[in-house]
């Protein structure tokens, strides 16, 4: 089983209850690269711990919904 597929499966993060940037960017499915730039873009809430990030899952979800687009609806 890969660390991804482990670190989804648990309720909370490993280490307590926020996200490492990996740990986000498994939880989202996007490149820990992408996670950190959109978080020193200002674009996703994170804490600053020296050169660490931690994310809370409320922040990610918050995130994730804040993009979402509706669907169109019918021209019938």
């Amino acid at each position: 089983m890969s660390e991804s597929t482990i670190i989804l499966a648990e309720a909370e993060p490993a280490d307590g209850p926020y996200f490492r940037s990996r740990e986000a960017a498994a939880y989202l499915k996007f490149a820990e690269r992408h996670v950190r730039l959109l978080a020193e873009q200002g674009k996703l809430a994170h804490i600053r711990i020296g050169r660490s990030l931690r994310f809370r899952r409320a922040d990610l979800d918050a995130f994730m919904a804040a993009h979402r687009v509706e669907p169109r609806g019918s021209t019938s």
